[in-house]
């Protein structure tokens, strides 16, 4: 990298906005760049894509104009390798270098991927076999170059923990960019990569972990150990002894992490609370503050001792070892012998199910609840939300209905629990009081009406939203969808013939639909002929039918002289649900489905 090219930039070739903003979706467990970072990598993306300096005004700390200019300066003209390395080991407590650098290694990176469509860069693939990133880009124009990409990951490459080894050009009839887990992989494999994405966002976000500048590291970090933490509840069929070592070493992190993000949060309320008392400077209030202040001190202190502590380098350099070996190595993370092989489509089911059995446990409804039964609910809701996200690419709709109200109630009932927690600190805090000032005690009524409304709305709005998950009807549709993944194996084609298809060695008459979830059905022709006057026009009604159970890729053989077509409707239907269709003669498709991978589906004329 001694010879950097400059990157230029222009407006008219692309959005690096939008690029930088996939990018930065797509790679968040490897860019080590917290969420408070977006705003700044947009406003830099604009600068550099104008060719304009960076614009004045005022900045939420810690994103400075001086910083932002940093960063357009170093995505444009990168320093060597060797001097970014220096850098970053030379200023590890320099907010301003680390942050930088990363963001205009993203920045780069983003540049050198313009061109491609809106999947571009989707799903950056950790490889099991290296330590490279593989990156699936859809092109937007023949032309397109992936070198240009490689190329641009110069800055990248030197800053972050995982390389761009590759960029590779996706092949729409092979389905979407690679998923994170797939139906077929085994309950062991599952547990690796869940396991890795997260490992890899704690140690991406572990140089900022005492900067006291922006405390979203230490939530970030929080939220990747606690992930993990799940992750080895969820798959602990596929341990042997639970991974007691593993969590172990998680459990003392989490723990102090778990003291300094409180802080935060109840410092972070308590100013915005002040601000809200318009011309009132209450001595109470700034004496809590200040007495937060302090404790979120010591608790920065308290994270930064423990991450360079021997105990966590030792317990980090263990467990990215036992990653870096593949499922089953007697140096992998311990595993047991028939259930960490069991396919995970046939066991995500019963694990969903077991998560659904716990929240609903507590009825119906939710004001009969005491503080110590919403607080428990909260963290059902929270392990619910984790295990459906862990096994979201199992499932056509990503498990959405369930992942989003279990992510409401898990931050209204967080909020009940917030309000709770922050009262008895500041009842606590004014116990140990000796002396208080006449005013103290209409401020403290004041903030003892606010704690109030906010959980009696915090907790009238979990009410609402309990009342509907919890409802049978969407307990019964959640249940469905829960017995529902993808197949974890696909029907075989092995024989096209006019009339007849053979599928895993039975003959089938007549067309065939094969369905995302594995199953071969006989084709309904009366929506077609009902609404067409023939069955050589394939509709919205019959690919709503075979796409029940979504697939990626839906493939259909028009038949040996290519009769049949997909109405202007059903295309329209397609490119809404997000599906790739390939056409062809029913044997030429026989071999294109036999040869992608899942989730796939396929509508098979025999015939004319």
């Amino acid at each position: 990298m001694s010879e950097n090219k400059a990157i230029t930039h222009s407006s008219q070739d692309g959005g690096l906005r939008a690029a930088a903003d996939r990018l930065y979706g797509e790679l968040a467990h490897v860019h080590g760049l917290t969420k408070s970072a977006r705003p700044a990598l947009a406003e830099v993306a604009d600068a550099l894509a104008e060719g304009t300096p960076v614009a004045g005004g005022r900045r939420p700390a810690p994103w400075s104009r001086a910083l932002i200019e940093k960063t357009a300066q170093l995505a444009r003209r990168p320093p060597r390798a060797e001097d970014v390395v220096r850098r970053l080991r030379e200023k590890p407590d320099d907010f301003a270098v680390q942050t930088s650098l990363r963001m205009a290694a993203l920045l780069r990176l983003a540049a050198g991927l313009r061109g491609t469509g809106p999947e571009a860069g989707q799903g950056g693939r950790i490889l099991h076999d290296e330590t490279g990133l593989v990156l699936t880009v859809v092109p937007d124009h023949a032309g397109y170059d992936p070198r240009r990409a490689v190329e641009a990951a110069d800055l990248w490459n030197a800053v972050m923990p995982r390389p761009v080894s590759e960029v590779r050009i996706s092949d729409p009839t092979r389905g979407t960019a690679p998923r994170l887990i797939a139906p077929e992989d085994t309950l062991a494999k599952a547990l690796y990569a869940v396991l890795e994405r997260q490992f890899d966002l704690f140690t991406a976000r572990a140089y900022g972990a005492g900067f006291a500048q922006d405390p979203e590291y230490v939530h970030e970090l929080r939220v990747a150990t606690r992930r993990m933490r799940s992750a080895l509840r969820v798959f602990r069929r596929a341990l042997n002894g639970g991974g007691a070592e593993i969590k172990a070493g998680l459990k003392g992190i989490a723990g102090v992490l778990g003291e300094a993000r409180d802080t935060d949060v109840f410092l972070d309320w308590l100013k915005r609370y002040t601000a809200r008392r318009t011309g009132r400077r209450n001595a109470l209030l700034q004496r809590l503050i200040r007495r937060e202040e302090a404790h979120r001190r010591h608790s920065a202190a308290a994270v930064r001792e423990t991450f360079r502590g021997p105990d966590t380098e030792r317990f980090v350099a263990t467990l990215r070892r036992r990653l870096a070996v593949a499922p089953g190595s007697p140096d992998g993370v311990p595993l047991a012998g028939k259930h960490a092989d069991t396919p995970l489509a046939a066991e995500a089911p019963r694990l969903l199910s077991k998560r659904l059995k716990a929240v609903l446990r507590f009825g119906r409804k939710l004001e009969a609840l005491g503080a110590e039964d919403l607080h428990a609910l909260r963290i059902a809701c929270k392990r619910l939300r984790y295990s459906a996200e862990f096994l979201q690419d199992v499932y056509p709709d990503g498990l959405s209905r369930v992942i989003r109200p279990a992510t409401r109630l898990q931050d209204f009932l967080g909020n009940v629990h917030d309000a709770d927690v922050y009262a008895a600190r500041i009842e606590t805090y004014l116990a140990r009081r000796r002396t208080r000032l006449p005013e103290d005690g209409a401020e403290i009524q004041a903030l003892r009406r606010e704690l109030s409304a906010w959980r009696d709305g915090s907790l009238k709005s979990a009410s609402a939203e309990w009342r509907r998950f919890s409802s049978p009807k969407r307990q019964r549709t959640i249940a469905q969808l829960v017995q529902a993944p993808y197949a974890a194996a696909y029907p075989r084609i092995e024989a096209a013939a006019f009339g007849s298809i053979t599928v895993d060695g039975a003959v089938r008459d007549g067309d065939r639909w094969l369905t995302a979830d594995g199953k071969t059905r006989k084709r309904r022709k009366k929506a077609a002929r009902e609404v067409y006057g023939t069955s050589h026009v394939i509709g919205p009604i019959e690919l709503r039918r075979v796409c029940r159970v979504a697939p990626a890729v839906l493939f259909v053989g028009t038949g040996y002289n290519g009769m049949v077509q997909i109405s202007a409707e059903g295309r329209g239907y397609l490119d809404r649900q997000h599906i790739t269709v390939v056409t062809g003669s029913t044997a030429t498709i026989a071999e294109a489905y036999n040869s992608a991978p899942g989730p796939k589906a396929a509508i098979l004329h025999v015939t004319c």
